[in-house]
């Protein structure tokens, strides 16, 4: 085999392999936790043990993997809001985007959560905080959304209302699809009452406080 055609075979077998343990350790990470024992993943992935760590030599190498993985949905999402007709459609595309994603990922919150302690610096959700500020400029200016919500509103939200999805079915998805209809009810404009007197949280002291709680934990759990 010609070497650059041998390279190519190489790099194609890599991105392989790491697809198929990153997609078996979504669906075992929900069944077990993100600490389940990484032989079994390594099996139900069907790769060798040699193969699963020449690919992620270390746990945190494996939580960054499903990150990304799942920053990549994400990044999916809110590219498709580029060429909404308003900025309600788009809110309305965003917040039922991002419950879906949660919703099909149950780990992504554990992942997130654990990727904070490994890496704080590592912040790839900074980067859809402009598009969705930029979503909420646009339906307020339109009239469609309350004057007194922040982009950062909106991004936090739907990430709670997603949690109801870990309730037993059929009862989870009831309550997620009557929440999700509740929220969206609340955020258009006029709005009944103002919201409670606490002040916003913006993406920066939420970035801050979440990665700056977590940067002494142990990056190998």
């Amino acid at each position: 085999m010609p070497e650059i055609a041998r390279r190519r075979a190489e790099r194609r077998e890599v991105a392989e392999s790491r697809e198929k343990i990153l997609a078996a350790a979504e669906t075992y990470f929900a069944e077990r936790t993100i600490d389940a024992p990484l032989n079994e993943l390594a099996r139900r992935a069907g790769v060798s043990a040699a193969t699963f760590y020449r690919r992620f030599p270390a746990s945190s190498d494996l939580i960054r993997g499903l990150y990304d993985r799942f920053a990549a949905r994400f990044d999916e999402l809110f590219d498709s809001l580029d060429d909404v007709d308003s900025g309600w459609s788009g809110i309305s595309d965003a917040i039922a985007g991002t419950i879906a994603i949660v919703r099909d990922s149950p780990i992504l919150v554990p992942i997130m959560v654990r990727m904070a302690a490994i890496d704080p610096s590592y912040r790839p959700g900074e980067r859809w905080v402009a598009p969705i500020e930029r979503l909420t400029a646009r339906a307020q200016a339109e009239g469609s959304v309350r004057s007194d919500v922040t982009g950062f509103d909106l991004v936090l939200a739907p990430l709670a209302v997603a949690s109801l999805a870990a309730f037993p079915q059929p009862i989870g998805t009831a309550l997620l699809d009557r929440v999700h209809h509740i929220l969206l009810d609340g955020l258009r404009a006029p709005a009944a009452t103002p919201l409670a007197d606490s002040a916003a949280v913006e993406a920066d002291a939420f970035h801050s406080a979440i990665h700056g709680r977590s940067s002494g934990a142990d990056a190998d759990h």
